[in-house]
């Protein structure tokens, strides 16, 4: 499960240790280009494969805020090769007002059932199993 949160200001508990010394994290943004993992590869590798594996593991997988652009090839390779063989063992929500994200992650990989809602309120009037 990864889980992304607005953050107002740094806490001292934002810290990560790194050779004896705390240091507080620097939010990122990847933008969807073809080629980010190389560009960043040092930095983020460890959270690809974090991000992989979860997958893997994942039954129910929540997409909110990413519609899949087709010039986001490193992205769309995490999916296929993590969901993708997985031969449709998770159902997938999709929260967007457009259909076009669920379209695009069926075609990816093809989930087990694919439920899409236009926002996060009807997502979680809908979803009890998740509250």
């Amino acid at each position: 499960f990864i889980c992304t949160t607005r953050r107002d200001g740094v806490i001292p508990q934002m810290t990560i240790s790194s050779g004896g010394k705390q240091l507080l994290p620097i939010p990122v943004v990847l933008p969807p280009i073809a080629g980010k993992t190389t560009l960043v590869a040092k930095r983020f590798n460890n959270l690809w494969v974090e991000a992989e594996e979860a997958l893997d593991r994942a039954t129910h997988v929540i997409v909110h805020g990413f519609s899949f652009p087709p010039n986001d090839s490193d992205s769309l390779d995490l999916f296929r090769k993590s969901l993708g063989r997985r031969d449709g063992g998770y159902d997938a929500y999709v929260i967007d007002p457009s259909h076009e994200p669920a379209n695009r992650l069926w075609a990816l990989c093809k989930p087990r059932a694919i439920h899409h809602y236009s926002d996060v309120r009807s997502f979680l009037s809908m979803t009890s199993m998740f509250v």
